[in-house]
């Protein structure tokens, strides 16, 4: 798909300035040695040295243009042209960046700054120059590439959901890439491991199913405790999405060998938002829970908000808990605090940072962790590195330092992921 939009891109000089193919190129060098004022045959000149591969000619000539005309789009565009045939993506994203300061109306100039930034793995960016590219478009051809890349943007965002939007009007031939990715089901298996280092350990196994507007995840969990089997969680959830949202539900049962708590369960529900302002996504989130246990019973309620760029992301969760226990007058309440920050280190690498405040006794977290114990954490601290082995494997090591009574209690996380 890259190719085809690359390709596009290419023939914008040609489609959009009516350039035809251009007589023999020494006659063109001669025109322009008679005439090196001429422009109309620079460009014309320089736009079949480009075609021929004789790219650092035509960059100096198309310098050469921008020196003689500093508004001329078209030599702009060969700039960009050229900086992209060659790969040098970040520096084609300076130059588009310095060239819409004075050709802000550019579809084109816009388009270029895009797909630079799809090339960096900056979708969040590239959504943002392809919108723009779309609202100045003038002709179809312009229209045509700044929806293609929208496209392609949301589907590398796996907002599915308005991609299926932008494809479904368009009749393309070179849209069938895209149209199988969002046709497809789209299965991710998760393996993971983890450790408190004293007596507790377990593995869990979850399993998702993806379409275009739904995912439906099932997971199974044991914890064994000083070499014994303790608890076993087994859970189902469901998540509907559009353009703009995502909704969900979740129910989890819990068994286990501690017969004041279990058996147990939990509900959960969800909505979240999906807004884009600039380079970012901003997703506002409201969450319920319901948890029944055998001598009490929680209620939950979670308001939320995260916020992610392409390098970074920050993230923050109010959770307030009514906890009803079976002995008169021992009702509690509670208020809980989780703040999450991100950075992409490298291409494939993120390092996530979180902290949590207050207390975690029956807590089910943002990240569906459930809290089924009476002497939890009274705050948290802990670090996560998460690394893209290849485009179907993920991994990710997570370490906790936990703070009970000011002793500190270390865990540790391995979660492998397989997507196909």
């Amino acid at each position: 798909m890259k190719q085809i939009l690359f390709t596009l891109i290419l023939l914008l000089p040609t489609l959009c300035f009516g350039q035809n193919a251009s007589p023999h190129l020494h006659d063109l060098r001669m025109r322009v040695a008679q005439n090196p004022a001429d422009t109309t045959v620079r460009l014309e000149y320089t736009y079949q040295l480009a075609i021929a591969n004789e790219l650092d000619q035509a960059m100096q000539n198309y310098e050469t243009i921008l020196l003689q005309d500093p508004d001329n789009v078209s030599a702009a565009e060969g700039i960009l042209w050229v900086l992209q045939s060659r790969g040098s993506y970040e520096q084609s994203i300076a130059r588009a960046q310095s060239f819409l300061l004075k050709q802000a109306q550019s579809s084109a100039i816009a388009a270029y700054l895009a797909y630079g930034y799809s090339k960096k793995d900056r979708h969040l960016a590239s959504l943002n120059s392809y919108k723009k590219a779309d609202e100045l478009a003038e002709t179809p051809v312009q229209t045509d590439i700044a929806q293609n890349g929208l496209l392609w943007a949301y589907i590398y965002l796996h907002n599915y959901p308005a991609a299926q939007r932008l494809l479904k009007p368009r009749q393309h031939s070179e849209d069938s890439a895209a149209r199988q990715i969002l046709e497809a089901r789209h299965v991710t298996m998760n393996l993971d491991f983890h450790s408190d280092y004293k007596d507790l350990n377990g593995i869990g196994l979850s399993a998702s199913l993806t379409t275009t507007h739904a995912t439906l995840s099932a997971k199974a969990e044991e914890l064994i405790l000083s070499g014994k089997r303790f608890r076993e969680q087994y859970g189902l959830s469901l998540s509907l999405a559009n353009s703009f949202a995502k909704a969900g539900a979740s129910h989890s049962i819990l068994r286990g060998i501690d017969k004041r708590i279990y058996p147990a369960s939990t509900s959960a529900a969800s909505i979240s938002g999906i807004l884009y302002w600039r380079n970012l996504e901003i997703n506002p989130m409201l969450a319920a829970a319901w948890g029944k246990f055998q001598i009490l019973d929680t209620q939950q309620a979670d308001i939320g908000l995260k916020i992610l760029s392409d390098k970074w992301l920050i993230a923050y969760w109010l959770s307030n808990m009514y906890v009803d226990q079976e002995i008169v007058g021992s009702d509690s309440s509670k208020t809980l605090h989780s703040l999450q920050a991100g950075y992409k280190v490298f291409t494939n690498t993120q390092l996530q940072a979180y902290l949590f405040l207050g207390n975690q006794a029956w807590w089910l977290s943002p990240y569906q962790v459930i809290y089924d114990e009476y002497d939890a954490n009274d705050k948290a601290i802990a670090l996560s590195l998460c690394q893209k082995m290849s485009d179907r494997i993920y991994a990710m090591v997570y370490h906790q330092i936990g703070f009970f009574e000011n002793e500190a209690q270390h865990s540790s996380s391995l979660n492998l992921s397989y997507s196909f």
